[in-house]
């Protein structure tokens, strides 16, 4: 078995190698070294991760990762939710989903104009409302009495409150200004139902005392408990009423 040449013999004695006689490692200077870039393919560059960059355009300098070619065809995006195809009105949605609605259970020991009021308020939030179907909605609880008609009062026994002076006026929109321009703003407020039109422009009630401001509001809770004792009754003969002359005189229709 003959022996293996060491690095002097392959290299030769007048080699400017720097031979380590007790390794394996061969130490050339810069000068002697030869180019081996040309083992790559010439005219390809690599990204960061080895993957082989490719011209976007013709006489482009700038590389894109190559991309594998795929068969795949991304569908196009359909939102979830949103309905596709013709718009729908408000009662095609109520008429799909009628029979998924739930309500209830009621307590029947509970009076029946509160289970009323628990009804009325299933109806409304089991259900999908445009802003004009809301405010009918609204229109409606105030003609059975599910909202109440707040009465109008001044109070005799206090003193007119006085006129603003020019340095509260300047406060209040320089504290408007500053709500406009800076600070989070707060979800608009939920616009109350409009009042019948039969209390626009009647005059404020004068009251002298707490007592008579009380007497005033007990007085329009019993007239809302006489109009849904009403509605419960005969409800057919109320909507008759509300669906004609009510929403005529409304301008609901």
């Amino acid at each position: 078995m003959s022996t293996p040449a060491t690095p002097s013999e392959l290299l030769g004695r007048d080699s400017p190698a720097i031979l380590h006689e007790n390794s394996s490692i061969i130490l050339i200077e810069c000068r002697d070294a030869e180019d081996k870039s040309n083992i790559l393919p010439k005219n390809v560059e690599y990204g960061r991760l080895s993957n082989p960059l490719e011209l976007q355009f013709k006489n482009h300098t700038q590389y894109r990762t190559a991309t594998v070619d795929s068969s795949f065809t991304r569908p196009p995006f359909r939102g979830e939710g949103i309905p596709q195809g013709p718009r729908r009105e408000w009662w095609e949605y109520w008429m799909d989903n009628e029979e998924s609605k739930r309500s209830g259970p009621y307590d029947p020991h509970t009076s029946t104009l509160d289970r009323l009021y628990e009804a009325a308020a299933d109806f409304r939030k089991t259900r999908y409302w445009p802003g004009a179907i809301a405010a009918s909605w609204d229109q409606f609880r105030l003609f059975v009495g599910l909202l109440s008609n707040t009465p109008i009062w001044t109070r005799t026994d206090r003193p007119a409150p006085e006129s603003e002076s020019d340095d509260d006026d300047d406060e209040a929109e320089f504290e408007a200004h500053l709500a406009n321009g800076c600070g989070p703003r707060k979800p608009p407020p939920r616009l109350r139902a409009r009042a019948p039109y039969a209390l626009y422009g009647v005059e404020p009630i004068p009251v002298a005392s707490d007592d008579e401001v009380r007497v005033l509001l007990e007085a329009e809770n019993a007239r809302r408990e006489e109009e849904m004792l009403a509605f419960l009754y005969d409800p057919e003969s109320k909507f008759k009423v509300y669906l004609s002359s009510y929403m005529r005189k409304q301008g609901l229709v």
